[in-house]
């Protein structure tokens, strides 16, 4: 699986589920694994996916 699509697929997860703490249970991996991703996913883009809040991503 390349980086990018192992990305996208963490930040479709997080954002259909709407919890970045949810997502990691449905794709078999760890919250960092998927926190990491997004981040990588966002230096890529050279822009935020989600606005982070203590109520969750949005």
């Amino acid at each position: 699986m390349s980086d990018l699509n192992s990305q996208l697929r963490a930040f479709l997860n997080v954002g259909e589920l709407g919890s970045a703490a949810h997502a990691p249970k449905r794709m078999f991996v760890t919250q960092a694994a998927v926190t990491t991703r997004i981040k990588a996913l966002e230096r890529w883009l050279r822009y935020p996916c989600f606005v982070r809040s203590r109520h969750g991503p949005r």
